[in-house]
């Protein structure tokens, strides 16, 4: 029979295993958005990047083929990709 206190360890153990399964869930339901300038109206539109097919440089504009079709913007591709992944760079906190 295990002691009650690794009882409680293992206790501890499966509802933080329990927590990172919610959290994980969580983030993959969420949608990927950006805020993009579009090219034709100059207008600032919130982008779903989960539905892009891929991102390509233009002439003068950056084309996006979506699922859907495609949508010319204003923002580079760097400035696309920076957006993208805003949480590699700003977190700093460590892992735990």
């Amino acid at each position: 029979m295990a002691s009650p206190s690794r009882l409680l360890i293992d206790k501890l153990i499966d509802e933080k295993i329990e927590q990172l399964i919610q959290k994980r869930k969580h983030k993959e339901s969420m949608a990927h958005l950006i805020t993009l300038t579009n090219a034709d109206s100059n207008e600032d539109i919130l982008f779903n990047l989960d539905t892009v097919v891929s991102i390509e440089k233009g002439h003068q504009n950056t084309i996006i083929t979506t699922r859907w079709g495609r949508q010319y913007v204003k923002d580079t591709l760097d400035d696309i990709m920076d957006r993208a992944e805003p949480t590699k760079r700003l977190d700093a906190s460590p892992q735990v």
